[in-house]
């Protein structure tokens, strides 16, 4: 019977993880539950329950504040040693001992370090429950063998990107199988994504328990797919593409509405979607006297964290009536229609116990990249995230030190003379940013304060 394991719901023909919300807690999450759908079959029901139930944990734990993560991941996971939460650190264990299950594992993690942003915790969440769909092991982490390992790195190989959306309610193997009788199957994850994410977050997990004494070995250490990405790569927007994108209607009108000012931005700054939707008003200040946006929020990285300098384009577009404008309509944030669809379908999902990656970089994007680029005639792997492309490649043509593109775009520079870099002049950043020239909005811009 499923009632016979604790948090697992079978109702309507389907399984649920299930976690009860603490009375005191209600009020915050509005309701008296949490679930999270595993799907019909049994079996594959009880390899994404314990990940399923590190989820919905984490929601609990960030609703009671840190304080409390810690007492609520013991009364929900039953971990076997209490002394691994609030006690000293136990010698290793041997691969056989018992021990927290990955999903555990990084609940402990995230309950004792601050590590990671929430969009990093999240994708962490997803690395677990891939792999225990892919190898099928949802015993204690320490049992986790390197030929485990290896098992999930093939299936990574052969998995479609993003299998969840394209496959909903199918576990990681069925979208696999399930994408091999496609007539024209779809495309598989890259090398890059492979490494640099899905690997790269078991890699660190296990890292951090061997560090703590709660594993013996780091079964992931140096697991990885050999060889370079073969994936299309995003290319920035060519010239013809700047003179069709700038030549709409939504340009030449006297205030532009958000999409167009999105495209602004992403064009003029170089910020990722998920940080323009989340910029407020009141980052839009002077630094040494130089008008700068502070990139700041739910980041992707603490790197992402800077300082950008403002074009003077986008001031001649009308920046400061907008901003005057939101400010006399009560508003806090410069894209508020953006980041309040993005907070809602956020909360929606996280209260679901199914937090979503990167929340904050839909609507406008997808917009951009299904809609506004076909109608353009503009094909190609090109999409919202080639105006930063673009910006980078402008900055690189016009002779700006790597250093300061890697500062401006919030990338941590890879050379090995970065470590003594200890910031960058704002001056020197506003005349990097200065010298971007994109003639099609360079045109519009002129013309409006003629």
């Amino acid at each position: 019977m499923a009632g016979a394991v604790r948090g697992l719901l079978y109702r309507g023909g389907r399984y649920y993880a299930r976690k009860c919300v603490p009375e005191r807690l209600r009020p915050l999450i509005g309701r008296n539950e949490l679930r999270r759908p595993l799907g019909a079959d049994r079996r594959q029901a009880l390899l994404s329950h314990h990940a399923a139930m590190a989820e919905l944990c984490a929601v609990l734990a960030a609703a009671a504040g840190r304080g409390e993560a810690e007492p609520l991941l013991r009364r929900s996971f039953r971990v076997s040693r209490p002394e691994a939460l609030d006690g000293p650190a136990p010698p290793p264990r041997g691969a056989d001992a018992r021990g927290p299950t990955l999903a555990e594992l990084l609940a402990l993690m995230h309950a004792r370090t601050k590590r990671g942003t929430p969009g990093t915790r999240r994708e962490q969440e997803v690395a677990v429950r891939n792999f225990e769909e892919a190898t099928g092991h949802v015993g204690p982490a320490a049992a986790i063998t390197r030929a485990k390992m290896l098992q999930y790195r093939t299936a990574l190989l052969e998995t479609p990107v993003a299998f969840r959306r394209r496959f909903p309610g199918l576990t990681l193997p069925q979208a696999v199988d399930a994408n091999r009788r496609r007539k024209t199957p779809l495309a598989t994850l890259d090398p890059k994504t492979i490494n640099g994410k899905w690997l790269a977050h078991l890699a660190s997990l296990l890292s951090w328990g061997t560090n703590e004494g709660l594993l013996a070995q780091n079964a992931a250490s140096g697991v990885k797919v050999e060889g370079r990405s073969f994936g299309p790569q995003r290319l920035p927007f060519e010239r013809d593409d700047l003179e069709k994108i700038a030549a709409h209607a939504m340009f030449a009108r006297d205030e532009l509405d958000e999409r167009a000012w999105a495209i602004l931005f992403a064009l003029y700054t170089g910020a990722r979607a998920g940080e323009i939707a989340q910029i407020r008003l009141d980052r839009l200040r002077r630094e040494r006297d130089v008008l700068v946006v502070a990139i700041d929020g739910d980041l992707k990285t603490e790197t992402s964290r800077r300082l950008i300098p403002l074009h003077p384009v986008l001031t001649r577009f009308g920046l400061q009536s907008r901003i005057e404008h939101l400010r006399r309509a009560g508003e806090i944030r410069l894209f508020p229609d953006w980041f309040a669809r993005s907070d809602m379908r956020r909360n929606r999902a996280s209260a679901a116990g199914k937090p979503i990656q990167n929340p904050y970089a839909q609507f406008i994007p997808s917009w951009f990249n299904r809609t506004f680029l076909p109608t353009l005639g503009i094909e190609g792997p090109k999409t919202f995230h080639s105006l930063r492309h673009t910006f980078k490649t402008e900055l690189a043509m016009a002779g700006v030190p790597l250093e300061d593109n890697h500062a401006l775009a919030g990338h941590s520079d890879p050379s090995a003379g970065a470590a003594y870099i200890h910031g960058v002049s704002i001056a020197r950043l506003k005349a990097a940013v200065d010298s971007l020239a994109f003639a099609p909005f360079e045109r519009l811009a002129a013309a409006r304060v003629q």
